[in-house]
């Protein structure tokens, strides 16, 4: 039953990672479709065109593990189809806050 449970568990988060990936602009990660995608939700965050990383500025982390800190909740390291699967299409991190 537990290897069943495991089976499905990684179905989905594999799943998840096929039509959602990580976008990287030299500063801050999301969570896009693609870089347009990325784009999009930057500017839902920052809320003003000019803060925007232009489409050259993005490239796509394809990183299998990563490890991301947070002053409260500390460092935590998750496959990416995980980070994908828990937190859906939006902002991930950031390397200034």
């Amino acid at each position: 039953m537990q290897n069943a449970i495991q089976a499905k568990t990684f179905n989905v988060l594999e799943l998840a990672s096929q039509s959602l990936r990580l976008w990287f602009n030299g500063v801050d990660t999301y969570i896009a479709r693609d870089v347009e995608h990325a784009r999009e939700l930057m500017l839902a965050q920052v809320g003003h065109v000019d803060d925007v990383a232009s489409v050259d500025d993005w490239s796509e982390d394809t990183r299998d593990v990563l490890t991301i800190g947070d002053d409260e909740l500390g460092t935590r390291t998750k496959a990416r189809v995980e980070w994908i699967a828990e937190n859906g299409a939006g902002f991930l991190c950031s390397t200034e806050w």
